[in-house]
């Protein structure tokens, strides 16, 4: 009898696959590719190309978004003019070339609309450098989009961006883009723009506390409560034989004795620090001043951005330190960051504190705010904040 092979069926069913694994790339090759998903934008798949520095991080974020900045030069403050804000007539400020360390800081803030309707004549007024401090001087001011400047008594430079519409649900981007010229020491700085009822020739360049009934910078205030008690008392004690051991002493104290609560939403001030000995930067920040000022030294205290180099900062970047007056000039003291009279070239201040900023003889539309105010429109959601 003649043998047969017999076909099994696993065989059958190999050599089925294979015939249609081969057909169907036959078939495929002569087809041409069709995507399963919609073609994006170049836009979004752009890279961030690799930088060396934050500053041309910046830059290529810059033409990736394709924003035209309006470059602002920056103004010169005219210290003889009145106390409400003004708004300048730009042109370069001759003290900058000065300070020669420059330094690039950018910030961007967004606004959204969180309704399904349109919203109107809006505003949101931004915290922009110091145009000078015994550490800063601003070169040039750049903008997202158009913006009226104004500077109250406290030589704080604001931004002020109007919206007229915003649709349901959109969302409006601001930028800054700020050069500065920054000291490792303090400069000159005239206590004299402080104090609308004195001249120059009245100010002493070392203690300065015969100023305790003139300047605002001796005087208590909102969370800077240099008249209570326990304060003076604290005051007393630390105070030395001249103005600068004394400032040294109660930074010492301060840094030693407070402890670090982390970050606080609520600004608790000088007396609850000096009491619950804790706080954050503003506390700190706070105390120290107070008892400068209880101790007959002037001092204030400051808010901005600590960069060592240019940089792109957020909201978690914010910090509050101090300075006092010393033989002409503004000297920092951070006891929260352990630095005093050195390091100034990394604080870029934003904000030279005013315990009652929107008063009639001192016009601050950002007020007792941080970093910004937004004026929406009533009976409207809206969700502002700053972004990296």
């Amino acid at each position: 009898m003649r043998s047969h092979r017999i076909i099994t069926s696993p065989s059958i069913i190999i050599l089925l696959l294979v015939f249609f694994v081969y057909s169907a790339i036959f078939i495929m090759s002569s087809i041409p590719f069709i995507p399963l998903i919609p073609s994006m934008s170049p836009l979004q798949f752009m890279p961030l190309p690799c930088v060396q520095t934050q500053a041309e991080a910046a830059d290529a974020m810059n033409k990736m978004n394709k924003m035209d900045p309006v470059t602002i030069t920056a103004p010169v403050a005219n210290e003889n003019s009145s106390a409400s804000s003004t708004n300048f007539t730009w042109k370069p400020s001759s003290s900058a070339s000065v300070y020669s360390i420059p330094k690039q800081i950018r910030y961007t803030f967004s606004v959204q609309n969180m309704e399904n309707k349109p919203a109107r004549d809006l505003k949101l007024w931004i915290s922009a450098p110091c145009l000078k401090t015994s550490y800063q001087a601003l070169k040039s001011l750049k903008t997202s989009s158009p913006a009226q400047t104004l500077q109250d008594q406290q030589g704080n430079l604001i931004c002020e961006f109007s919206i007229p519409e915003m649709s349901p649900y959109d969302t409006k981007i601001f930028r800054l883009w700020a050069d500065l010229g920054m000291s490792d020491r303090p400069k000159p700085d005239a206590l004299a723009s402080a104090l609308p009822n004195a001249s120059s020739s009245t100010l002493p360049n070392s203690s300065a506390s015969n100023l305790s009934n003139a300047s605002p910078y001796t005087q208590p205030e909102k969370l800077i409560e240099s008249d209570q008690p326990l304060i003076k008392e604290k005051a007393l004690k630390l105070k030395k034989e001249d103005t600068y051991k004394t400032a040294r002493a109660v930074y010492q104290w301060v840094a030693d004795n407070i402890k670090n609560s982390g970050y606080l939403e609520e600004d608790k001030g000088a007396l609850y620090a000096l009491t619950a000995l804790r706080g954050d930067c503003t506390e700190y920040a706070a105390l120290f001043v107070a008892l400068c000022r209880a101790a007959g030294i002037p001092a204030r205290m400051l808010g901005g951005y600590v960069c060592q180099r240019n940089c792109i900062v957020s909201s978690t970047d914010f910090h509050n330190w101090a300075e006092f007056y010393h033989e002409g000039a503004w000297h920092l003291a951070d006891p929260q960051s352990k630095l005093f009279d050195q390091g100034g070239e990394d604080y870029i201040a934003t904000e030279v504190y005013k315990g009652e900023a929107n008063t009639e003889d001192n016009q601050n539309p950002i007020g007792g705010y941080h970093r910004y105010r937004f004026l929406g429109e009533e009976g409207m959601r809206f969700k502002v904040k700053m972004t990296d």
